[in-house]
């Protein structure tokens, strides 16, 4: 979903953006430019994103399995490749949020 969708069909939920700059990734890639907006449902699930860096597939890559499956944040687990960072840096948002 992006958040016309979610306007147009009365849905509840919360966004949160990322700057790639914050990323540990970007700081060692030297790739500071670009912007992860997340959408979440009241449920803390990930519903959808919006990417925009120049790295924009590696990013999309690692969250399309919690957006397809529509998995909490909580549920966010290391993973052995180096979009770990961007998932890490979800999670943290999303727990510093509360």
């Amino acid at each position: 979903y992006n958040e016309y969708d979610l306007l147009a069909r009365d849905r509840k939920y919360h966004k949160f953006s990322i700057k790639l700059s914050d990323l540990p990734l970007a700081k060692i890639t030297n790739s500071n430019y670009g912007l992860i907006k997340v959408l979440l449902d009241t449920n803390n699930r990930m519903i959808g994103a919006s990417i925009m860096a120049p790295n924009a597939t590696e990013v999309a890559i690692s969250l399309l399995p919690f957006i397809k499956e529509r998995l909490p944040i909580g549920s966010i687990t290391p993973f052995n490749y180096p979009s770990d960072s961007v998932l890490s840096a979800i999670k943290q948002f999303v727990q510093d949020s509360k």
